[in-house]
């Protein structure tokens, strides 16, 4: 995959998969990896019907998991699906959702998320997150690091800053 071949990743996937089902028991994620891998590929193919309908059933696999992580990753994934769709409304959401559950428990995914969500942000005209005021970094949480790029940001109102001025948007 990283060597871009991704049309070789999907033709691939089933054995794949097969492996990842046996490898299960010394390595528990693996079949997540796996599905994980599958997802972007067909992401970056355009092959979104098929990316959404492995999030979906990735997430409702996920709900049955205590740990949030699973069902972090399904989220995001359905947000990405919507956000190549330009369905910026239902992006929001699913990455909205993602920043709820990885506020308590980063594991790496907050910043991807709070990237994307610049994205829809952007992409929608406004550069930040509508009628919260104007930009402020948020309270950092003790158990983030302490570079001032994990410090999650939110913006108000275009009317309220010049273009380009969100630090969230950079």
């Amino acid at each position: 995959m990283t060597a871009g071949e991704l049309e070789s990743v999907l033709g691939e996937s089933d054995a794949v998969d097969e492996f990842a089902q046996r490898a299960r028991t010394n390595w528990p994620l693996s079949t997540l990896f796996v599905s994980i891998c599958r997802f972007f590929a067909l992401l970056t193919v355009g092959r979104l019907d098929d990316a959404d309908a492995l999030s979906h059933t990735g997430l409702e696999l996920a709900l049955t998991d205590p740990a949030p992580f699973g069902r972090v990753y399904w989220t995001e994934a359905l947000g990405l699906v919507a956000l190549t769709r330009g369905h910026l409304d239902d992006a929001e959401m699913h990455l909205d959702e993602v920043v709820a559950l990885m506020r308590p428990a980063d594991n790496g995914t907050l910043r991807l998320a709070l990237c994307e969500l610049a994205m829809v942000y952007a992409l929608r005209g406004d550069g930040c997150r509508r009628g919260e005021g104007t930009c402020r970094s948020r309270d950092r949480d003790p158990r983030q690091s302490s570079s001032p790029s994990s410090t999650p940001t939110v913006c108000g109102p275009p009317r309220s800053r010049r273009p380009g001025t969100c630090p969230a948007a950079r």
